[in-house]
């Protein structure tokens, strides 16, 4: 399971993204897919041989991940705290699910992995213990995203990921890169807390200016980036 969660979501499209209903509605079944993957992989779990304490994390896990399995796209739940004129509002929405999102099976994949190292090492003295667990809508990860627009010329995907690498690698520590199309616009997820400059853009190295909205904690303007 933990081996399964380290390739998923993270091996699933993040380039030449669309913004239909039919786009949105693909980061739902994505989600969707892997849960019912880690409930199958539970379920096959001889539970009754597994010592109660451990068992009781998996079945609170087990239901956690059945409450987060969702029908519809959680739009009331996403909604941007601002909004920002000339960024698509259907990308903020689908940034702040992919964020949560990834939070969300990154609190799995942790839990799975306590349950597995508490259960490989019996005669440990301090027991390794999970994250909270609670289920995608109420997920609070230390992750943030900001949403980018980065010059038209850079028609690459290749190019345009060594850019945003490049440019934003140097405020935080990037987790995921989603790229959208037409238009080369989009949004990154970070690890942790990311500080940047209060402003509308960043000048990227021989590419121009990359415009930015964010809701991560703006620095002073006079402090360089």
């Amino acid at each position: 399971m933990a081996e399964f969660l380290a390739q998923t979501p993270w091996e699933e499209k993040r380039t030449g993204l669309g913004v239909t209903q039919l786009d949105v509605e693909q980061h739902l079944n994505s989600h969707n897919y892997i849960c019912h993957r880690v409930i199958q992989m539970l379920e096959d779990l001889p539970i009754e041989a597994i010592p109660t304490t451990e068992a009781t994390k998996l079945q609170r896990l087990y239901s956690t991940i059945q409450l987060s399995c969702m029908r519809e796209w959680p739009k009331e739940f996403l909604q941007p705290e601002t909004s920002t004129p000339e960024f698509n509002s259907v990308i903020s929405e689908i940034a702040e699910f992919e964020t949560m999102r990834l939070g969300f099976f990154h609190m799995v994949q942790e839990t799975i992995l306590s349950v597995y190292h508490n259960l490989t090492n019996p005669d440990r003295t301090e027991p390794i213990y999970p994250p909270k667990i609670l289920p995608l809508l109420g997920t609070q990860s230390a992750l943030t995203w900001i949403q980018y627009e980065i010059p038209e010329e850079l028609t690459l995907p290749l190019l345009q990921l060594w850019t945003l690498q490049a440019t934003f690698g140097l405020v935080g520590d990037i987790a995921e890169i989603f790229v959208f199309k037409p238009r080369p616009v989009g949004f990154i997820i970070f690890y942790g807390s990311v500080r940047i400059p209060n402003c509308e853009g960043i000048l990227a190295q021989h590419h121009g200016l990359t415009r930015l909205r964010t809701r991560v904690t703006p620095l002073p303007r006079s402090d360089p980036l």
